[in-house]
Parts: C-alpha cells; structure tokens; sequence
C-alpha cells in the first residue's frame, strides 16, 4: 500500500515539475484513453508523453496546450515506470480511463482528499514543508524572482493572466522590485544627458 502511495505522488510530482504545475484536480483527473483523453504515452504515432486540458477543465476557462514532460527533468523516466510498476496496484486499473484511478470505486479518478492525505505523509515524513499548490507557487515565484519580465511566461504556465499573477505575487521580492525601478530610473537619467 506505501509503495503504491508514494509511486503515485512521485507520478504527479513528475507531471508538475517535468511537465507544468497544473492544479491537483487537473492532475487526478488526467485520461489515459477514451474520447476524453489527454494524458498521452509514447506509441501509436505519439513520441513522448504530454498533456493538455481543455477550456471546461481549467479555472480560467481557457484551453490549455499539450505540455511535452522533459526528459531532461525525468518525467518521462517516472511516468514510464509508474505505468509499468505502480499503476497495476490499483484493484480498477484496467477499467479505468484515469492516470490515477480511484483506489476502490470503478471509473474514478483517485480523490482529491485520499491523494492529498498521501502527499503530506510522503511530504512530513521527507521534513518538507510541501503541499501540492505550493508546485505553482514554487514555479511562478522562481520565474519572477529571476526577472519581473517573466510575468508572462508564469502565467503562461499556470493559466492564469499576467495580472492575476502580479496580484499573487507581488510579493515576492518588493526590495529587489523597488531596486530594479530605481536602476531603470538611472538608466533613463543617463540616458537624457
């Protein structure tokens, strides 16, 4: 039962950190086959895996791309092993069409609840202080500490418009923020002279 736990979260920690950071809905309930489909596995014409979400899926309710996992960050790698390895542990996993199906109801995706329940015991008992957001947070607050100008590429990877993230993340570095005004003001300074 532990191994099945802790194979499902390094799953879906490889979609969030290889792939985007996408919401733990939208992670659980990620479709292997079916019309609804859009988790993609090599074969068949596909060469690696990918996701992508439809406008009725995401909050902001706009299509999101399909999301190609970097081999250079092992995603590739873990999902290929949880398909072959982890998966099979779930009594349904033949039947269901889910990535990550519910543990005892057919047709299912694993709920959010009995998925977060296993994340924080994988993540207490690593001594992180991690939730499952905290992927989206994690990824815009590194794009925006490196530059302000990232704006639109973290909003880009989380769905959301460039001024949601400003008003969620302002905060983030209002000291380098206020120094990086200050530069630009004595750049055009020097520039009128």
């Amino acid at each position: 039962i532990k191994v099945r736990q802790l194979g499902t979260c390094a799953a879906a920690c490889a979609i969030e950190y290889a792939g985007r950071p996408i919401r733990m809905g939208n992670c659980l309930g990620l479709r292997l086959r079916g019309t609804t489909a859009n988790f993609l596995a090599p074969g068949k014409g596909q060469k690696h895996y990918a996701f992508f979400l439809a406008a009725s899926e995401t909050k902001s309710g706009k299509e999101e791309p399909e999301t190609k996992l970097l081999p250079e960050l092992h995603g590739p790698q873990v999902l290929s092993w949880y398909l072959q390895r982890i998966r099979p542990l779930f009594p349904h996993h033949e039947e269901s069409i889910y990535l990550f199906p519910a543990v005892e109801t057919k047709n299912k995706p694993l709920s959010k609840g009995t998925f977060d329940k296993w994340f924080q015991r994988a993540a207490s008992a690593a001594g992180l202080p991690m939730t499952f957001h905290k992927w989206r947070h994690g990824y815009a607050s590194l794009l925006l500490a490196t530059d302000w100008g990232n704006l639109p590429h973290a909003a880009q990877l989380l769905g959301n418009t460039p001024a949601v993230c400003e008003r969620n993340y302002a905060w983030i570095d209002e000291e380098a923020l206020i120094k990086e005004g200050q530069n630009k003001m004595i750049e055009s300074a020097e520039a009128r002279r």
